[in-house]
């Protein structure tokens, strides 16, 4: 059983950094043994609140709404978000047991294995807006090109789509568009923002922008590992790539996605990915 107490007092007021890990380092341990997993493999409980403490002092924690980091003992642990802001506070992977996981490698889905986050393109949680936004995916295999990795399709689509036909595309209602073609490995850290433009990044670096205006975005689920299509409401084309985080929030400037590319390479290697 992981001991509160002791992640408190790692990660005190009286460390040299300025900002603590907790409370929200104990409360996603917490609920990760809720879902009946837990954090005991070693190191990972101190690497993720070294993440916390560096998005912190960066200012992006308090811009990320929800946050997966596909870390914990097994599979289940993927139900609790680091960060679980929105409607609905648990992950519901569909067809877990169909994936492949581990904490070294993250999670691979399939046509049965999905991530179903509860939240809608459109959600204002944490003061997300229609100018104030952005989605982030890090994968870690090519995804086989026709696949989906997060897209809500009606028409108009809206999503971050990787390695799709070769090319990766964050696109808001199907009229607006930022696109790196070709996408030469599909591996990486991937940001689409909304700020007031839209901005695609990858690994820490601009790769494209476009200054077309967006209006509303879509009130529609945000899945992640496959394509929400409506009608009827069911996965379509889900990618068989391997994810190791995803991310969703307000905007975030080029500063921010630099600050956060280089805290997740700190943590995924001390997670030994």
């Amino acid at each position: 059983m992981p001991n509160p107490g002791l992640n408190r007092k790692l990660f005190s007021a009286s460390s040299a950094v300025s900002n603590s890990a907790e409370p929200e380092l104990s409360a996603w341990v917490t609920r990760v043994q809720a879902a009946g997993s837990n954090v005991t493999i070693s190191g990972t409980q101190t690497a993720v609140g070294a993440f916390i403490i560096g998005l912190k002092n960066d200012g992006v924690w308090d811009k990320i709404v929800r946050m997966n980091i596909y870390a914990g003992d097994d599979s289940l642990a993927l139900l609790a978000p680091l960060k679980n802001g929105g409607p609905v506070s648990t992950d519901d992977f569909n067809g877990r047991v169909f994936g492949t996981y581990s904490q070294a490698t993250g999670f691979t889905g399939n046509s049965n294995a999905y991530c179903i986050t509860g939240m809608n393109w459109n959600d204002t949680t944490g003061g997300m807006s229609d100018t104030d936004f952005h989605v982030s995916i890090y994968t870690r295999t090519l995804n086989t090109a026709g696949k989906i990795t997060c897209q809500s399709y009606g028409p108009p689509a809206t999503g971050l789509v990787i390695r799709y036909d070769g090319n990766a595309y964050w696109q808001i209602n199907d009229d607006a568009y930022t696109s790196l073609e070709p996408d030469s490995d599909g591996i990486g850290h991937y940001v689409g923002t909304v700020l007031p433009k839209l901005n695609l990044y990858k690994n820490g670096s601009s790769v494209d922008s476009d200054a077309t205006s967006i209006g509303a975005r879509l009130s529609r689920p945000i899945w992640f590992h496959t394509q929400h299509f409506t009608p009827p409401g069911v996965s379509n084309a889900p990618s068989n790539a391997t994810f190791e985080l995803y991310s969703i929030g307000k905007g975030l400037t080029a500063t921010d996605v630099s600050n956060f590319y280089t805290r997740y390479g700190t943590l995924r290697t001390a997670l030994g990915r």
